[in-house]
């Protein structure tokens, strides 16, 4: 194994961390979106779930639940970006792919949150049996909603970077203002 494997390697590792790291400071702040949206939500369901106390029963919670269930989204999806953006390509160039990818990952996870909060009233309203579910129905219906559409975004997210990684670099000799010259 030469130098740059071993490079490319390590590198991948510490670009994995830093998707764990990203993944719970999205699931954080989704934690306190969605606590804003219907605490209920976590008082309900997810503190238990979680087994958080009952001293943090509250925002802060509400964001360390949002940590506790995104931070693996980083470790599945860290090493097969890392892979992808590394691969026949300098480390620094890599490395900036890399953070285009998980930053788009976030994006989606953040916007499709705040779409799920918008639409959970036409998700949920044909359900006659929904207020059997909490004392706060619709602040429930929300922050569930908000929460499951982060984590279809973040799965999206990644999907796309990856698509977008996969695309084979060009070989440095090859420009973007080189004339096309049919054969």
């Amino acid at each position: 194994m030469d130098d740059t494997m071993l490079e490319k390697i390590l590198l991948g590792v510490w670009l994995t961390a830093l998707a764990c790291l990203t993944a719970s400071s999205t699931g954080a702040a989704q934690g306190l979106l969605a606590y804003a949206l219907g605490p209920s939500y976590f008082h309900d369901l997810q503190f238990d779930r979680f087994s958080i106390e009952d001293g943090l029963r509250s925002p802060l919670g509400a964001s360390l639940v949002g940590v506790r269930a995104s931070w693996w989204i980083g470790l599945l999806t860290g090493p097969s970006l890392a892979y992808l953006a590394l691969r026949e390509r300098p480390l620094e160039e890599g490395a900036r792919r890399f953070a285009r990818g998980v930053a788009l990952t976030a994006a989606l996870a953040v916007c499709a949150g705040i779409a799920g909060a918008f639409a959970a009233p036409l998700l949920f309203s044909a359900t006659p049996d929904w207020a059997a579910w909490s004392q706060d129905p619709v602040g429930f219906a929300r922050a569930a909603a908000s929460t499951g559409a982060a984590l279809g975004g973040a799965t999206l997210g990644a999907i796309a970077a990856a698509l977008a990684l996969w695309r084979r670099p060009r070989p440095p000799e090859a420009s973007r203002d080189a004339e096309y010259v049919p054969s």
